[in-house]
């Protein structure tokens, strides 16, 4: 696959599209009649329903242990619900919404490890019908269902883990599909509404796609000679969407937790500290690559080349291209109106997580980027006939591969507190037998909060972890310790990578006062073949 478009093609193509309020293009003679596209959409939906179950369950209903940083959601969540308060009684430094939305399951079916991977299912769900509606605008023919597909084959299965990112990308995309075709003060006043729904899981990425939108008008006003007064007009139906979400939502846990800790948390300490951790800067760019044993990896290793290949060079090529139509072609700008909408959403997007753009993270926002690239390959021509042919077999392959796996593999389970969870890694596996049958629900561990989520185990501290970097304050480890002594902890999980002896204070380490705390009052219970180890108090 080409890094870099053609220009002519391109060209052509963007020729073809109608401008942004322009009705809908007549159809095509192989245009999908409405009933069969219906049908199919239905069978699509299906499809990745049945994909998604069965990556996330084992047969016929257990869920699969809910691992990554979904798990400090879900027990910041379960803290919510026992009466706790985010960033006064517990730290965190996203907004609240993916917590308020656990929360509200939790209160509804309780605390249950089915939840977090039924809520992927759901996602994945309406990412692929979101991008079958959006797609729909710019293709035709089957090729309308080739990005959901090329979607849920790659950045989608990389990344199971139901984070805020998932759940702000999703309001993002809704917000695309329902502007596409028209900007009218009530499409964009939702727009606006849930770019602010966006920034409730992720602070930078709400403002960001809502600062696109913003910029979007004012090309597609300048373009089309709008008047001054409706491009205003548009501006502040945005605007007042978005404020009235954000605003009423922030207020309440502003004044819950307090102004100036709500501030420090989500703020200060995300513009200060939080990019102390490699992985929360520049340098994790490319830095997660798969592991290279057993061929599965094969369908990892053309997903993370893929999506690092596609971002952020398919935007460059359009509005490159873009650029050089609107320079020698008079009025072409307006015809670009649908895929400008969907390049400046994407981009404004990956600039949301550029400063940490991991390749997790990148998945999470390249659906507008697959749109882009397969509306290209959507333009007449037989090599792009062929390519279009190849990643159909190469996604559909990797659709049904992933699931046989998970269901033929090996896996174990155990029966939790909250509820019969599978295993697919033997060690991590033999770590959770081990502490379930030595810990209680009367007992507290510190130092992995799905442990402490699916053991149903209290975590004492303010922290879900700590980190040897700036990232965890020295304040945070004095007000660690307090909480470990008051409680008198039972567990502790030291987990693999965090070393336990002293570091320099220079460093930016400063968990030193912790780690006398613990060779005073901890000894080393077990260590893991997970390379985690986890110390008992003393009596």
């Amino acid at each position: 696959m080409r890094n870099n478009l053609d220009s002519s093609n391109l060209l052509a193509k963007l020729d073809e599209l109608p401008t942004g309020n322009a009705a809908p293009m007549p159809h095509r003679p192989d245009q999908l009649k409405n009933r069969t596209f219906n049908a199919v959409v239905i069978f699509m939906m299906l499809a990745a329903f049945a994909a998604l179950y069965f990556q996330l369950f084992i047969f016929p209903n257990v869920p699969l242990l809910a691992q990554g940083d979904q798990s400090i959601y879900l027990l910041n969540a379960r803290r919510m619900l026992q009466g706790q308060v985010i960033y006064r009684d517990f730290f965190h430094f996203t907004l609240p919404g993916t917590e308020s939305t656990y929360y509200l399951l939790f209160k509804l079916f309780g605390v249950r490890a089915w939840i977090p991977n039924a809520m992927l299912v759901l996602m994945g769900m309406g990412l692929v019908g979101l991008s079958v509606a959006i797609s729909r605008k710019l293709m035709s023919g089957p090729t309308v269902f080739l990005p959901a597909a090329l979607f849920l084959a790659f950045p989608y299965h990389s990344v199971l883990d139901a984070t805020h990112h998932w759940y702000s990308t999703l309001a993002v995309m809704a917000a695309l599909a329902i502007t596409l075709e028209r900007r009218t003060s009530g499409r964009l006043c939702m727009a606006g509404a849930l770019c602010g729904v966006a920034t409730w899981f992720t602070q930078s990425m709400g403002p960001a796609v809502a600062l696109a939108f913003g910029n979007f008008l004012l090309w597609e006003g300048r373009s089309k000679h709008e008047k001054s007064g409706l491009v205003i007009r548009k501006e502040v139906s945005l605007l007042a969407g978005f404020v009235a979400v954000v605003v009423p939502f922030a207020t309440y846990f502003a004044a819950k937790a307090g102004i100036r800790q709500f501030l420090w948390c989500t703020v200060t300490f995300v513009l200060k500290y939080y990019p102390s951790d490699w992985y929360n800067n520049w340098r994790v760019y490319m830095a997660h690559r798969p592991a290279i044993h057993g061929w599965p990896v094969v369908l990892e290793w053309t997903g993370w080349i893929f999506i690092h290949a596609l971002l952020p060079l398919i935007y460059l090529a359009f509005f490159i291209v873009n650029r050089k139509r609107a320079r020698f072609c008079t009025g072409a700008s307006a015809r670009t109106a649908q895929p400008m909408l969907v390049a400046m959403v994407g981009s404004f997007s990956l600039l949301a997580v550029a400063p940490a753009s991991s390749y997790r993270r990148l998945c999470t926002v390249s659906l507008p980027a697959i749109i882009l690239l397969v509306w290209y390959l959507s333009s007449p021509g037989n090599r792009k006939k062929l390519r279009r042919i190849a990643i159909w077999a190469v996604s559909l392959c990797c659709i049904v591969i992933a699931p046989l796996l998970v269901q033929t593999n090996w896996h174990a389970f155990l029966n939790l507190p909250t509820g019969r969870t599978a295993f697919t890694n033997v060690n991590v596996y033999d770590e959770y037998r081990w502490i379930s049958q030595r810990a209680g629900p009367e007992d507290s561990l510190f130092g992995n909060q799905l442990i402490c989520f699916a053991l149903g185990l209290r975590n004492p501290t303010p922290l879900n972890f700590v980190t040897p970097s700036d990232y965890t304050r020295p304040e945070q480890v004095q007000s660690l310790v307090k909480s470990l002594e008051e409680d008198r902890a039972r567990y502790i999980l030291w987990y693999a990578g965090l070393p336990l002896s002293n570091a320099q204070e220079a460093s930016g380490d400063h968990l030193n006062p912790l780690r006398e705390y613990l060779r005073s009052h901890y000894h080393l219970a077990e260590t893991f073949a997970t390379g985690d180890r986890i110390l008992e108090r003393q009596q």
